[in-house]
């Protein structure tokens, strides 16, 4: 059975990522880039579906995990922070790589 704190992360993030989606059509059809605070606004449900899914897959309710990490010494979220970064743009790179030698992209 999925715990509430699971449930509750997959929601934000099902509606984060509906209303990016639909934020994206809308932008796309109406070039509605050209707004430049549409950016901003753009911004919002992308954050929240993250945080969704952040929380979905650890567990860990967002306030608690926020609360975890300012709790960590300077040096500690600064080695931290960059190696989440490392790792992420590796996979990330990784990925597209793959993609681009398989003729995808």
């Amino acid at each position: 059975m999925i715990s509430a704190t699971r449930k509750s992360g997959l929601r934000a993030f099902a509606v984060g990522a509906i209303v990016s989606v639909i934020g994206g059509w809308l932008g796309v059809t109406y070039d509605l880039w050209r707004f430049k605070p549409f950016g901003w606004l753009y911004a919002l449900p992308i954050a929240l579906a993250m945080i969704g899914l952040g929380q979905a897959g650890t567990g860990v309710p967002f306030r608690d995990l926020a609360a975890q990490w300012d709790s960590l010494k300077g040096w500690q979220r600064g080695v931290l922070g960059v190696t989440i970064l490392a790792v992420f743009s590796a996979l990330l790179f990784g990925v597209l790589a793959a993609a681009i030698m398989s003729g995808v992209v």
